[in-house]
């Protein structure tokens, strides 16, 4: 046996110096901005001493190389640090494209990041730091084709290309937001301010983050290293007139040559009653408070991050939004009576929204030589939101929902070796959840207790084809298991025939009530193929979808009063999975002096799940509409386009439009909360002679939506007649005008000033949006003028 060991011992020996060591990788490493070499770039080998430096013409020379797998590590000084994996089988040339602007990017320069692929339209931090005041969801309107549903003027969420919810996806720091994301109103819990950079991933790649994106994906960028010992520091400041509001934003980055990193992000944000052209709104006001903390440690094989943010928020609901019975409710969406308005201040009253938000996160890898690198996650998440009526004496005090939401995430994430030209990548994942419902508030429960166990795997691969030609496609499925505990009036349960087709789930029987234990099952599995074709100016992306979405515990168990969306929702226990096909194109042009984006699409869903109006309920609590989740089949069509032009002397204007048309296709009628057509032009001038110096303007236009279900006719006890409630009604379109002046100082050593004034709503329009689901009483709001200082050092 020993000399058994030894002959094989001495076989491997011999292979090993047998190998032809001759081999030479050849190279230029170029900067990504202005394409310019780079001297002294650091171009090594992970696991050996051997490495070498480029010239001044950016060109370098690795030689006696192996037939293997290699991982080579560049660097240059301030620049980004790229890792890129190599087989070698006969001599190379290689050109590698460094980001040498690290500095740049984290000064306060306003700088529109260019999307690398048209597939993904992005934000970079020195755009979001612009928008440090707004919420998460204005925010990403400065993507074509995303708009925002409101609920008032402090709660929003994006849609894409007409889709919300759960048919969007926000994945934050590698780990997919579990916030109760099914609610309308229930927004993103996530600080502006403490956002990296965020891009919109659709097709292939947007299936790596998860099953159901029928919409797409939002992509949080996470904190990188530097691999220099480095400090930054970043103060934001910003006061506005309307609301009377502030916000105090500081970041703090450190930086350390061997890779290791941790950071610091902390804001607060409040605001009093806002203003529109008629009166102060009361109960308008908000506080919110995030922070943030990074850290971590990267080297070529192997690294860790870990992740920690909390974000809370006391949102004030629009007192007129609760009307105390049916005529008074009917006059205030039929628009025959005006809204009462108040005196400002910053208390905030019920009915109001209070929400907390804290994840944190641990992710590992490492690189198995010549096989792949292997990464491993654990994410915990515990989303709280209370909801809070007007409710007499000391129950006032007591929230008429409290939901509290807890998510364990699993996650691993194979990246084969493989040559350049192709990619490969697997990825397991594991969600437990468990909602708890405080049973304290003495109000029926919203969404009941319930547990769930989301089990999904994906496999993801591209190739390239040729320079102008690539290939990406991805396949995942998903098993979903939901065990829930619910009550339901025994009046509901015949109404509804549940008692054939749920005898089942039925646990006791009690002279009104029935307590049942739902178990449900889902077995989903999506598919995407992705194709992109890049010649010289020219990008073209077309993707075809498959996606298949589990019903969501509020589509299927919803029942109440939703205190924040002043409606009473209702699900269904036959809800079954979506099943969407969608197919779209994307055209990017790209020069110089022009650039031009046109993405077309058709998203056809059979079992699409919709919220629709059916009706008025009276509680003793007031008169609320009531809508319910029904299924029917959908078609959405539309197209985003956007055009910018780069004149010289400094001139740059910017034309875009989004069209979304959405059909009911089993009624034969069209969706409620549906965008609109809107247009928007922008004009930015910067000056020479004043470096520094940038004025812009814009003008927004949002057309009428004309296609709208039709209105209700509901039963009116106190007139006992049948009334039609305009709950559909869609106001006239507007146009917004606003303006921005931006000076950024030259910088004095280490510190970066920057101070912008911009103002929205310049002419103090009064209008109301169709996609404010509170628009029924009150209108948008006012002129509001906004002072921020940036002090990047």
């Amino acid at each position: 046996m020993k000399y058994r060991l030894l002959f094989m011992v001495f076989l491997v020996f011999e292979s090993v110096y047998s190998q032809d060591c001759h081999l030479s990788l050849r190279g230029k490493v170029i900067d990504q901005h202005d394409k310019k070499p780079l001297e002294g770039a650091i171009i090594s080998i992970f696991g050996t001493k051997k490495q070498v430096l480029s010239n001044s013409e950016g060109v370098f020379v690795l030689q006696g190389l192996c037939e293997g797998f290699y991982e080579l590590e560049v660097s240059h000084l301030n620049c980004g640090t790229q890792f890129i994996t190599l087989q070698m089988d006969n001599n190379l040339e290689k050109t590698f494209y460094l980001e040498h602007h690290v500095e740049e990017l984290n000064e306060v320069a306003l700088v529109k990041k260019r999307e690398s692929t048209p597939s993904e339209q992005s934000l970079n931090a020195a755009v979001l730091d612009n928008s440090a005041a707004q919420n998460f969801a204005e925010a990403l309107s400065q993507i074509q084709g995303v708009s925002t549903l409101k609920t008032g003027n402090s709660i929003a969420k994006p849609l894409i290309q007409g889709m919300l919810g759960s048919r969007v996806i926000t994945h934050n720091q590698g780990v997919r937001m579990q916030d109760m994301e099914w609610g309308e109103e229930h927004a993103p819990n996530i600080a502006t301010s403490s956002i990296e950079g965020v891009s919109l991933a659709v097709g292939a790649k947007a299936l790596k983050y998860g099953s159901d994106a029928v919409g797409g994906v939002i992509v949080l960028d996470p904190r990188k290293p530097v691999f220099a010992n480095k400090q930054r520091h970043e103060f934001i400041w910003a006061g506005q007139t309307n609301g009377k509001g502030v916000l105090g934003s500081y970041k703090l980055d450190k930086d350390f040559e061997n890779g290791a990193f941790y950071g610091l992000q902390f804001a607060f944000k409040k605001s009093g009653n806002n203003l529109n052209s008629q009166g102060y709104l009361m109960n308008t006001g908000l506080e919110q408070t995030n922070l943030s903390i990074p850290l971590g440690w990267h080297k070529a094989n192997k690294g860790i991050d870990v992740y920690f943010s909390f974000f809370k928020a006391n949102n004030g609901i629009l007192r007129n939004a609760h009307i105390g019975n049916i005529q008074d409710l009917i006059n205030q969406i039929n628009g025959n009576v005006t809204s009462d308005y108040g005196a400002f201040n910053y208390e905030i009253e019920n009915p109001r929204q209070d929400v907390s938000h804290f994840l944190a996160k641990i992710s590992t890898y490492y690189h198995i030589p010549s096989f792949g690198k292997w990464t491993f996650q654990y994410d915990y998440q515990r989303n709280r939101r209370k909801e809070f009526d007007i409710r007499l004496g000391d129950r006032n005090k007591l929230p008429g929902v409290d939901l509290q939401l807890t998510t364990h995430g699993f996650q691993s994430l194979l990246k084969l070796d493989t040559t350049n030209d192709k990619l490969v990548e697997f990825g397991w994942s594991t969600d437990y959840q468990l909602h708890y419902p405080n049973p304290a508030t003495g109000v029926k429960r919203l969404i009941p207790d319930y547990n769930s166990l989301n089990m999904g795997a994906f496999v993801y691969g591209s190739k390239t084809l040729s320079n102008a030609l690539s290939l990406e496609a991805t396949i995942r499925t998903h098993n979903i298991r939901i065990n829930a505990d619910k009550y339901y009036k025994s009046s509901r349960w015949e109404a509804l025939d549940y008692i054939e087709d749920f005898s089942s789930f039925v646990v006791e029987e009690f002279d009104f009530q029935i307590l049942t234990a739902p178990k449900l099952n889902f077995q989903t599995i999506s598919a995407a193929l992705s194709l992109h074709y890049n010649k010289k100016e020219h990008k073209f992306h077309t993707n075809v979808q498959y996606i298949e979405r589990a019903p969501n515990p509020a589509e299927l168990f919803s029942e109440g009063l939703h205190h924040s969306a002043a409606r009473i929702e209702l699900g269904s226990l036959r809800m079954q999975k979506e099943k969407a096909t969608k197919l779209g194109f994307q055209y990017q042009y790209l020069t110089d002096k022009r650039s031009v984006w046109l993405a077309p699409y058709l998203n056809l869903i059979s079992d699409y799940m919709a919220l629709i109006p059916t009706g008025v309920e009276y509680t003793i609590r007031g008169a609320f509409p009531v809508w319910e989740y029904q299924q029917t089949n959908a078609r959405f069509t539309g197209v985003d386009f956007k055009w910018t032009e780069y004149f010289s002397k400094g001139i740059q204007m910017t034309n875009g439009w989004s069209v979304v048309k959405a059909l009911d296709l089993k009624r034969n009628t069209a969706f409620p909360n549906i965008p609109p057509v809107n247009t928007h032009h922008e004009l930015e001038k910067s000056f020479d002679k004043l470096p520094g110096l940038s004025f812009q303007v814009t003008g927004q236009y949002h057309f009428k939506q004309n296609e709208v279900p039709d209105n209700l006719t509901i039963y009116n006890p106190s007139t006992q007649s049948n009334q039609t409630l305009e709950i559909n009604r869609a106001p006239n379109g507007f146009f917004l005008l606003s303006s921005v002046v931006e000076y950024q100082f030259p910088k004095s050593g280490n510190s970066q000033y920057k101070l912008r004034l911009s103002a929205d709503n310049l002419t103090n329009l009064a209008y109301q949006n169709y996609l404010n689901r509170l628009r029924y009483f009150s209108n948008e709001l006012g002129r509001n003028i906004q002072l921020q200082l940036q002090i990047n050092f």
